[in-house]
């Protein structure tokens, strides 16, 4: 059910409280539950990641159901996809690799190497 999920405060310590976390997770299409369910889903299944002693002190903040957030990824997707266009034109994000925030970093240093012809 769960692509991926961030510790987004690691990465910008204001998005938490001091001695708190935020962590976001994500998952992939329109799961068929209710809010409270989907929450329930995702709590269980991170528990098995980080320990169900670790998760039981966790809160939800929010849902946010955004259609079209991430590229469709059937198992035939080149998660190596060109970041030249040709004629010097250059791309980069989540779609020419996996769709993760890692891979969406990853494809711009790509198209910035590449444009530097390094």
């Amino acid at each position: 059910l769960v692509n991926n999920c961030t510790w987004l405060s690691n990465v910008a310590p204001t998005y938490a409280p001091k001695g708190q976390a935020l962590l976001s997770a994500t998952v992939i299409g329109k799961p068929d539950m209710s809010d409270e369910e989907l929450i329930q889903a995702v709590t269980s299944e991170l528990s098995g990641w980080f320990g169900k002693s670790q998760t039981d002190t966790w809160r939800n903040l929010a849902v946010q159901r955004i259609p079209y957030c991430q590229p469709p990824q059937a198992p035939s997707t080149d998660l190596e996809r060109s970041v030249s266009l040709g004629n010097g034109l250059y791309v980069c994000g989540d779609h020419r690799s996996a769709a993760t925030l890692d891979a969406a970093m990853k494809s711009g240093r790509r198209a910035a190497e590449a444009i530097l012809g390094l």
